[in-house]
């Protein structure tokens, strides 16, 4: 983020002729800003720390390994007033067995509760404890990882919804993967395939994973501590979808005895690069630069003779460029070096640190906003003091800016809406001059004039943004809403976006908000944050699929989705009835409700499942090989459409017809008085006899009434037509 600014001057705009913001900053900071050392207690030896919301009050905790006393130590963040302060309450600690090391955060099982995935080094396994909600986490759950697993990462390396994970194995040399088990709808079903391990040249201690070539693809990797390089291990698959697998390491030169990853796009080329903290010999931190091949070209050395036990990214200043936050645990210190820039664009180089002193040997850093104050914060773990060491951001922006303290998707919704957070402006009090907040969202590239729903111009903002040659584009931002001040701790709203993030663009939107005073001269605008809006729900399950096979070919149907944003099926084939979906069982993916397998060599199971335009699988509904039926010729050698069984009738019908040749078909439900209720079936079929089912609902979706309907079949000139009864 930029600096805390606050625009004062004309709000008077003409049409496009809006006025360019002067970027006056009434809170000066320090290059860097991370105050003295605080230290909060855990048990014995820490060595990994995580921040994340775990008791799903919205305020940051941590979470740390205790690896002298086999526990893993909870730490809930305070909040003062609704606004976490950065400071924790009392630690809840759960025993894990062994000698924890490693420690990542996901959502394994989908309730929107961070979970916690540990390497336990003195156990040879890999462990997940579920969190029961308000902090609560549930037994660890192990699973076998190879030879003293140190650190884990967690990722959806074969792009089936199900979260995986990766483990560096410090007993043997080697990476090994964990594919999570998939209950067939896309949900992990609490289990984990066996581990696949893939060889290093040396005992890996740090792993991370990124998508290295932009292939859409998740990529993986680790350091090699003794032969002083890294692996990298590019993933298999088709573009934009991984496949779980991994091609053989490549070696990347990384410095002496590396012992810490992360990743970051230092250079701002659109590439991540590597950041490696090195332990032994010349020590440092090498910032490999990335390539479009994946792997690392360039290679830039700093804090060369310093003894490096961890490095994480962050923008320390507010400036748009990442920073580096590096703990040395000989020196007992955290070092801040503050990216450098070529004409305002970050240039993968770093300044001359500042320098903090912290305590005990320190392992292992972590930056995050600690107090959603939008600025990051620091924290260590002090491995022989038996605490973690808090650094937080010491800068003090202008109270008078409302803060933006998150943007978020809208949960279980189909997109198209962020929510945004934000903190008072100090003028918000009673007598205070702040009155109303004005919700701005930056207007996407395409333009002013060019976008599909019209903008009000009249409520067009406009700023000047730095490109990497020097030159200067406007930016513009519309009004979306204006909230009263209700003299509120913090406030929300609701954003709708232009888009939702797809496989094919993941567009951020950015927003700011402006705190208003009566007078239109004077306002407050807080810094600028964006997010991505994300269609949350499934499609539903396909119903009435129905094969019939004629020759060597099978025709399958099925009801058609009522969707809007249905994108695709998915259909799957193998003769295991047992089988679960992959690439390798993927038949076609068609668009429409139908398909012909001109040759599914013998009996065959199908899967078939619903696709949305954002991803989103819908479950796997099966026909076995015994559910497909021959096709019969018609035996009255024509056109008939035979009376639904049962009629009346209530709950699913069974519909029967017949067709004397190929060709298209289409059977429709309609009302007493002639309207279209809903479409059975169209496309084309070989002749013969079909049976389709109807569930007692319309092309929406909902229940029909009780009464009469009429089924309708069209078979190219021929028509035919029955009578049905509804019961309640």
């Amino acid at each position: 983020m930029s600096p805390h600014r606050v625009f004062v001057g004309s709000r008077r705009m003409t049409v496009l002729a809006a006025m360019l913001f002067a970027d006056t900053a009434l809170a000066i900071c320090p290059p860097v800003t991370l105050i003295p050392r605080a230290s909060q207690p855990t048990q014995s030896s820490p060595v990994s720390v995580v921040v994340a919301d775990f008791t799903g009050d919205g305020v940051p905790d941590l979470t740390t390994t205790q690896s002298g006393a086999s526990t893993i130590g909870l730490l809930p963040g305070h909040a003062t007033g609704g606004i976490p302060d950065g400071t924790f309450g009392p630690r809840t600690d759960t025993q894990v067995g062994g000698t924890p090391y490693g420690l990542a955060a996901a959502d394994l099982d989908g309730d929107g509760l961070s979970d916690l995935i540990v390497g336990n080094w003195g156990a040879n396994t890999v462990q997940v404890l579920l969190n029961l909600g308000g902090g609560s986490l549930a037994a660890p759950v192990a699973f076998a990882a190879g030879s003293k697993p140190y650190e884990v990462a967690v990722a959806d390396f074969n792009a089936d919804g199900v979260q995986d994970i990766a483990v560096a194995d410090n007993g043997e040399n080697s990476m090994r993967i964990l594919i999570g088990g998939n209950d067939g709808s896309g949900h992990w079903d609490g289990g984990f395939l066996t581990s696949v391990a893939y060889p290093t040249s040396n005992l890996p201690l740090s792993i991370v994973t990124g998508d290295l070539n932009n292939d859409g693809i998740v990529d993986v990797m680790v350091t090699e501590y003794l032969a002083e390089t890294v692996a990298v291990f590019l993933g298999y698959g088709s573009p934009g979808a991984g496949d779980g697998t991994f091609r053989q390491a490549v070696h990347t030169a990384a410095g002496t005895e590396p012992y810490d990853l992360a990743t970051g796009d230092f250079n701002a080329d659109g590439r991540l690069d590597l950041a490696v903290a090195n332990s032994g010999g010349a020590g440092g931190v090498h910032v490999l630069l990335g390539s479009a091949s994946g792997y690392f070209p360039v290679d830039h050395h700093f804090l060369a003779g310093v003894n490096c036990s961890g490095v994480s990214p962050a923008d320390l200043d507010g400036d748009g460029i990442t920073d580096l936050v590096v703990s040395t645990s000989v020196g007992n210190a955290v070092h801040l070096l503050r990216g450098l820039s070529t004409a305002g664009q970050a240039n993968g180089t770093f300044d001359a640190p500042v320098t903090l002193a912290d305590c005990c040997f320190p392992v292992h850093v972590v930056a995050a906003d600690l107090d959603l104050d939008g600025r990051p914060d620091a924290v260590t773990c002090g491995y022989q003091s038996n605490s973690l060491g808090v650094f937080m951001d010491g800068c003090q922006p202008d109270p008078n800016l409302p803060v933006i303290t998150s943007v978020r998707d809208v949960p279980n919704d189909q997109g198209g809406k962020l929510f945004l957070t934000w903190t008072r402006s100090a003028l918000d009090v009673t007598g205070g001059a702040v009155n109303a907040y004005c919700v701005w969202r930056q207007v996407p590239p395409a333009g002013v004039a060019t976008r599909a729903r019209p903008v009000h111009l009249d409520r067009v903002r406009s700023s000047a943004r730095l490109l990497p040659n020097g030159s200067t584009e406007i930016v513009y931002w519309e009004a979306l809403a204006t909230l009263p001040a209700r003299r509120l701790a913090g406030y929300g709203y609701t954003a709708a976006t232009p888009q939702d993030s797809l496989p094919s663009s993941n567009p951020k939107f950015t927003f700011f908000i402006s705190a208003l005073t009566a007078n239109i001269e004077v306002f407050y605008d807080s810094d600028p944050d964006s997010g991505y809006s994300v269609d949350n729900l499934a499609p539903a399950a396909p119903a009435g699929l129905v094969a019939g096979a004629s020759g060597s070919s099978t025709t399958l149907h099925w009801q058609a989705n009522a969707e809007a944003d249905l994108g695709h099926y998915e259909l799957h084939r193998a003769s295991d009835p047992a089988f679960t979906p992959s690439p390798a069982t993927l038949v076609a993916s068609p668009v429409t409700n139908e398909f012909l397998d001109p040759n599914p060599a013998g009996a065959a199971t199908y899967k078939l499942a619903a696709v949305d335009a954002h991803g989103n699988h819908s479950g796997f509904v099966t026909l076995l090989a015994t559910q497909v039926t021959g096709v019969a010729s018609s035996p009255r050698g024509d056109v008939w459409l035979g009376s639904p069984f049962p009629n009346p009738g209530r709950g699913t019908l069974e519909v029967r017809f017949a067709l004397a040749h190929a060709g298209p078909a289409e059977l429709v439900l309609l009302d007493a008085q002639g309207r279209r209720v809903r479409t059975l079936t169209k496309g084309t079929r070989p002749a013969g006899e079909w049976s389709v089912p109807w569930d007692g609902r319309d092309d929406a979706g909902r229940a029909v009434g009780a009464g009469l309907y009429w089924l309708e079949l069209r078979a190219g000139s021929d028509r035919r037509v029955v009578r049905l009864a509804r019961l309640r």
